[in-house]
């Protein structure tokens, strides 16, 4: 009875997380795409707030053109690091493509107790 019940409640160790969080990650894949998207979720936060600086910084040129051309390059990199970071997906999502995803690697955890027999 207790070896059914270890068996039950065992987790599944092909199964991969596509969340932010990587404790329930089993698979180097599922490691690997939680932290894809965790970084990928901070940066567009940050791009976000330095095309907020931008925007600011521009309209507070007042017609200095040095401050209004610092402000405008700011704006342009800004949109650019953002194009690299949306296009970082469909990138990944080739080259995982291609070599296959999964590839059967699987990372180990703590073992386990197993549960005594009562037989």
């Amino acid at each position: 009875m207790f070896q059914v019940l270890a068996q039950a409640t065992s987790p599944d160790i092909t199964a991969e997380c596509k969340a932010f969080v990587f404790s329930g990650c089993r698979t180097l894949t599922g490691t690997l795409t939680a932290a894809i998207n965790t970084i990928n979720a901070v940066s567009v936060i940050i791009a976000i707030l330095f095309l907020a600086v931008g925007g600011i910084k521009y309209i507070t040129a007042s017609g200095n053109k040095e401050k209004a051309t610092e402000a405008k390059t700011l704006l342009t990199q800004v949109l650019i690091g953002l194009a690299i970071i949306l296009g970082i997906n469909i990138i990944i999502s080739v080259f995982t493509n291609l070599i296959g995803s999964g590839a059967g690697i699987i990372i180990p955890s703590a073992p386990t107790a197993a549960a005594p027999s009562l037989t």
